[in-house]
């Protein structure tokens, strides 16, 4: 099962820049996040990335949602794990990274 709360939190984190500018280059000070915990957010904590090997994405959500999924899995792979924070905001795949994120806010799979 998603877990749709801690995916919507991450997918929000994953779509704006200006949360991810506070957030992981330490511009806020009570709160701290990075790259890799948002998207282990999206894809580990939520659940996601199990009930996508399963199907269940395809199944409940469509075609549609699970090409999204995918997308957004290979988008995550491309940005290299040794980058800092203001190189992974800065990164090629960000801006689809983001759109992509926003989109899947809209679906179902976090209604």
């Amino acid at each position: 099962m998603i877990n749709k709360k801690v995916l919507k939190w991450s997918l929000e984190e994953l779509s704006n820049i200006e949360q991810q500018r506070r957030l992981w280059l330490g511009q806020s000070k009570d709160e701290m996040s990075s790259f890799e915990e948002a998207c282990c957010g999206v894809f580990d904590d939520s659940g996601l990335t199990r009930a996508f090997d399963k199907g269940l994405v395809e199944r409940d959500y469509g075609e549609g949602v699970a090409s999204m999924v995918k997308e957004l899995g290979v988008l995550v792979g491309s940005v290299e794990s040794n980058l800092s924070p203001k190189d992974v905001i800065q990164h090629r795949a960000m801006t689809r990274m983001r759109s992509l994120s926003k989109e899947l806010l809209e679906t179902d799979l976090c209604l």
